[in-house]
């Protein structure tokens, strides 16, 4: 099953990075896909959690993917370490829904996506 949502996601990445010609398409494809995920099964996404945490073979897969979307990330013609922040605070707006850590209204993680894009496009001001 995991396999197949890796699959999934970084199919939808691909998707994203054709429609993006600019630099930093990888920081924002990964910005969408992830929150974009949010709108999908909660229940397997958690359930994929917890098989991972006791399966080193799907961790080591993820870990894998993870790597490999990191470095296109580093390399996305945006300083490294503004594409970095984009992509981790995409991973803690996904973590903290998916766990109910305090997670943000619709309203409010349209408006932080928004200003993360932002930063792809713009950087720091």
């Amino acid at each position: 099953m995991l396999y197949s949502v890796t699959k999934q996601y970084d199919d939808g990445l691909h998707v994203q990075i054709e429609h993006d010609d600019a630099p930093g398409k990888w920081s924002r494809a990964y910005l969408a896909e992830t929150l974009h995920d949010l709108e999908r099964e909660q229940a397997m996404s958690a359930g994929l959690l917890a098989g991972i945490a006791t399966n080193p073979e799907l961790l080591q897969h993820l870990q894998t993917h993870y790597e490999k979307w990191q470095q296109h990330i580093e390399q996305d013609g945006i300083d490294p370490v503004l594409a970095t922040i984009v992509r981790l605070a995409a991973d803690g707006l996904w973590f903290s829904q998916m766990f109910g850590l305090a997670p943000v209204d619709p309203d409010m993680q349209k408006q932080i996506q928004q200003q993360l894009r932002k930063l792809t496009e713009e950087g720091f001001r």
